[in-house]
């Protein structure tokens, strides 16, 4: 009888595990905790889901807390560690998320989430070679792998080569149409540039990851730049906040020497003309940070 009675428990743990990890992997990690209320709170398998389910709902704390309590019963398990280290992303503890993933690489040298959650890690910190060796290791177990596309892409972006960036995200949309973050940065770098097209590519990708709570809020803030007069700032986003700078700077100059030694009226016109075009060029590239960052 009590074998019997196992069995039993087992097969609805089973089919609990079984359907918490069909609404995690649904977007509705709500769903996946409500159905794990009732489960073994030992189970390295529930405490992983719940950890997951937890941290996409963005409660850290409560994320953290689980995660460890499975690695205490589970130390070597790869996937607790992939989840602590999301956690610790989550917080911005980006040392601590690199040492979990470093003791994971480890032992999974092979596992591609690992490396590429390493990879992307040490692109956020800004390790410029050692990020570049990471996404080399990962491409080596990964050939073609939309997810190497779109970390070089991460990659290029960070260190301010936007051009190349473009490349390879069009690279990791080629090799998977459907990927929200490929759509994501797409519509960031497009936006970028300027191009209103950028705020279609972010809301696609708000409703292929609706769950994603930053893709979502940034498609909503883009927007601002999709109806008059956001849409009067778009041009200025086309020019280098660099040259703007530079290039008001000589006009402003220009405008104040007509000014004083030469005609008042066309100098007062000039002045006033590029304290406009600073105003016009400052509120594009506030309300691009504002919408983009």
């Amino acid at each position: 009888m009590p074998c019997g009675g196992g069995s039993r428990v087992a097969d609805v743990d089973e089919r609990t595990v079984s359907l918490a990890r069909h609404w995690l992997q649904t977007d509705r990690p709500d769903r996946c905790l409500e159905v794990l209320d009732g489960a073994d709170p030992t189970d390295p398998q529930v405490l992983l889901l719940r950890a997951w389910a937890l941290s996409r709902l963005e409660r850290w704390d409560d994320a953290e807390s689980v995660a460890r309590s499975g690695l205490a019963g589970d130390p070597g398990s790869v996937e607790l560690r992939r989840v602590l280290a999301h956690v610790l992303t989550g917080r911005g503890r980006l040392r601590e998320a690199a040492e979990v993933l470093a003791s994971a690489a480890a032992d999974a040298p092979e596992d591609v989430e690992v490396r590429a959650q390493l990879a992307a890690n040490l692109v956020v910190r800004r390790f410029e070679d050692e990020s570049a060796r990471a996404i080399d290791a990962l491409a080596a177990l990964a050939p073609g792998s939309g997810r190497v596309a779109l970390l070089r892409a991460h990659w290029h972006l960070e260190f301010g080569r936007r051009e190349d960036a473009r490349r390879h995200v069009l690279e990791a949309l080629e090799a998977d149409p459907a990927d929200p973050q490929a759509r994501a940065l797409l519509g960031d770098l497009t936006t970028r540039s300027g191009d209103v097209a950028g705020v279609g590519h972010l809301r696609r990708a708000a409703l292929d990851d609706f769950g994603d709570r930053s893709t979502v809020a940034r498609a909503r803030q883009a927007g601002v730049l999709d109806r008059y007069p956001g849409r009067l700032l778009l041009p200025a986003l086309r020019v280098h906040p660099g040259w703007a700078a530079a290039g008001c700077f000589v006009l402003l100059w220009v405008s104040a020497r007509v000014l004083v030694v030469g005609d008042a009226v066309v100098g007062g016109a000039m002045l006033a003309v590029t304290l406009l075009l600073v105003v016009w060029l400052a509120v594009a590239h506030a309300v691009a940070v504002w919408v983009l960052d």
